[in-house]
């Protein structure tokens, strides 16, 4: 997506390079792995008239157990730094994103407190689930913050939306995934996005199918990821019809899926993107 990608880079963070050495250092130390790395519209097109913005906040951890995921979060991570970046969209007010422990495995955006709240205990989720589903300990840790910035996204995407009142069609759960999973694919991290809902999984693979709920099941989110990321790049991306076979059929389709998206999401955000300079 040709904004986003644009905006990420206005604001002078290389979002390709955050999951740096510094901060797998940091969440190694944290325990977290042993070795690895939570409105109106704008007046016009040329200048958004809002002045609100993303703004990151991280609170401590209050249980011992959820202490270890503050390193995900913390001041200079890689979380932060996507918050930051996504601050090129101007809002009618500031949206507060805030990490800490909630008391539940949870993320959401609060329309009615105009807030985001990242929970210790997703992270915390995220990262036993992989263990369990036979990841070691640093890819188990990996994929955690992976997820964890897919979701930050997700949930930036849903305040983007009402907070700029702008309309999607289809359901607004697939349409910020959407937005997520093009954010990551263009700035090079498809493996981030494919990691969001492959955590979801892992979350709801022993309840049922909620089949009349807001959100797609959990197999059918990474499905339309996956979709997404062969579509960007079907030549380059060839190798995932061996890999995935899932896909074969779908796959024709893909890349105009993409382009669709891709379409789309620029034209309901590019009003709303502070310009450079």
């Amino acid at each position: 997506m040709a904004v986003v990608a644009a905006a990420l880079a206005m604001t002078g963070c290389d979002v390709k390079s955050k999951a740096s050495a510094e901060e797998s250092e940091s969440t190694a130390k944290a325990g977290v792995g042993s070795g690895s790395d939570a409105a109106p519209k704008a007046a016009s097109a040329s200048a958004p008239a809002n002045t609100g913005k993303f703004i990151y906040k991280m609170d401590p951890a209050d249980s011992a157990e959820l202490k270890i995921y503050e390193a995900l979060f913390k001041p200079g991570s890689r979380i932060e730094a996507v918050v930051t970046a996504m601050g090129v969209y101007a809002l009618p007010r500031n949206v507060p994103v805030v990490a800490g422990q909630c008391g539940r495995v949870n993320a959401s955006y609060m329309p009615s407190k105009h807030a985001i709240s990242i929970c210790y205990e997703l992270a915390d989720a995220f990262y036993k689930n992989f263990l369990d589903a036979g990841r070691d300990d640093p890819t188990a840790s990996k994929l955690t913050l992976d997820a964890l910035t897919f979701t930050v996204l997700h949930e930036m995407g849903h305040a983007l939306v009402q907070e700029l009142e702008l309309g999607v069609t289809g359901g607004e759960e697939d349409a910020v995934d959407d937005l997520a999973a093009l954010i990551l694919i263009q700035n090079k991290k498809a493996d981030w996005a494919i990691a969001g809902p492959q955590a979801l999984i892992s979350l709801t693979k022993n309840h049922p199918p909620k089949y009349f709920a807001e959100h797609s099941v959990s197999e059918q989110r990474l499905g339309n990821v996956l979709c997404m990321v062969f579509g960007s790049d079907p030549q380059g991306q060839q190798n995932m019809l061996e890999t995935i076979p899932e896909l074969r059929p779908r796959a024709p389709k893909c890349p105009k899926e993409y382009t669709q998206k891709d379409k789309a999401w620029t034209m309901l955000l590019e009003p709303h993107t502070r310009k450079a300079g």
